[in-house]
């Protein structure tokens, strides 16, 4: 018999815990009640399994059940009005059919319930039940998806926190780390792509085939999605705020202090809040931005502004061609490159301290790229469209036709 065996054994199962849990106080549980508390001071597995189903419970009891759709609201409505209009007397059933039943019923609810208080060596033990039952996590990150393609030298590290080169057959999960010491590309689920730039490094907070949530850690990552379907989301955090869009393509710049942040918009439209759950919408402090606009932070003032055309103009080529080309790209983003190959794009970078404070809804007069309609929307605020742009001359234009 191996430690693995003896552990096991000692380990109650989950059924004795369970009705530990739900506090019944009789027969064998009251008995062991002692020695329970006594195996789970000295026991951190069964301590942190009892710990991980307690939060659960208190998760049910706080949680509301989700609002009907208006396609089931018609249909439970229909249902009752045919229930209703269609009633009929209950049927005779004689006695001893019922009193059978009944015997049944309690026959095999006390076979159900005493079967599993046996202490059978082949049955997981409570914690072991836990931890294959959660949702995916760090430390149970589950199948992941898998990496279609990688370019450059990606490196990648797991729960254990060693770092392995990773390679076009690998999967990235919940909970792990990828970074790119020279620049580099993958594309997981063949829908969502990562370009990082040199030196830098983002961690996976939610991966699945419907779900992309990651967290910048430095430097910045140049992401590019599908058009996403419904029930299928995809979010980047950078410091506090969240970037979350729906089919474009975007880079985002972590601040090494973690404070700033700036989003501009090519094409499209991504919504900016600030959060700290990539999952959850702060409806207060969510802000749009709109194509030819660009959303900024800094010294704790927002601002939203058209992209002047200048500097525009300064673009490169896309950084993420080559790792030897991401090296080259200068503090200006390169979306007149990709507005005019039709790849929308966003670029999030953190905003330099020595600028002035921008006030909290700025708009410039002057070029700007995308559509001459500029829309603003942040809460309880809207622009309405300018008719008269003037020019970068100082001379004024007619009305966009």
């Amino acid at each position: 018999m191996n430690l693995n065996d003896d552990k096991r054994t000692m380990c109650p199962t989950s059924a004795q815990w369970l009705q530990w849990l739900s506090d019944r106080e009789d027969g064998d549980i009251f008995e062991r009640r002692p020695a329970l508390q006594d195996h789970l001071d000295a026991c951190a597995d069964c301590k942190a399994a009892v710990g991980e189903v307690r939060r659960f419970q208190s998760m049910l009891l706080r949680g509301k059940a989700p609002a009907l759709s208006p396609e089931q609201r018609q249909s439970l409505e229909e249902r009752i009005r045919l229930q209703s209009g269609t009633w009929s007397p209950p049927s005779r059933v004689p006695a001893w059919l019922l009193w059978g039943t009944a015997v049944s019923a309690a026959a095999a609810i006390a076979l159900l319930v005493a079967q599993p208080l046996g202490d059978r060596r082949g049955e997981p033990t409570f914690a072991e039940s836990v931890k294959a039952a959660t949702v995916p996590t760090a430390d149970n990150p589950g199948p992941g998806v898998p990496v279609r393609a990688v370019e450059g030298t990606v490196e990648l590290a797991g729960a254990d926190g060693v770092w392995r080169v990773l390679q076009g057959d690998g999967a990235l999960k919940t909970g792990y780390k990828v970074r790119a010491a020279m620049g580099g590309r993958l594309v997981a689920a063949g829908r969502f792509e990562f370009a990082l730039q040199p030196g830098s490094e983002f961690e996976t907070l939610a991966m699945g085939p419907a779900t992309a949530f990651v967290r910048v850690r430095r430097g910045e990552v140049e992401c590019q999605v599908e058009k996403l379907r419904s029930g299928q989301r995809f979010a980047v955090m950078f410091g506090a705020f969240r970037a979350s869009v729906v089919g474009t393509r975007f880079a985002v710049r972590q601040d090494p202090a973690g404070a700033g942040g700036r989003v501009v918009v090519s094409e499209g439209a991504v919504r900016v809040d600030a959060a700290d759950d990539p999952a959850a919408p702060n409806a207060e402090t969510m802000t749009m931005v709109r194509a030819g606009h660009r959303w900024q932070y800094a010294a704790g003032v927002m601002s939203l502004e058209p992209i002047p055309a200048s500097e525009a103009a300064q673009a490169s080529e896309p950084a993420v061609a080559a790792p030897a080309q991401v090296q080259t790209a200068g503090p200006a983003d390169d979306n007149a490159a990709h507005a005019a190959k039709g790849a929308p794009r966003v670029t999030v970078r953190p905003h330099a301290s020595a600028q002035p404070e921008p006030p909290l809804v700025q708009v410039h007069e002057g070029p700007v790229l995308g559509p001459r309609q500029i829309v603003i929307e942040v809460p309880h605020q809207t622009m309405p469209p300018q008719d008269n742009v003037p020019a970068a001359d100082g001379g004024a234009r007619g009305p966009h036709k």
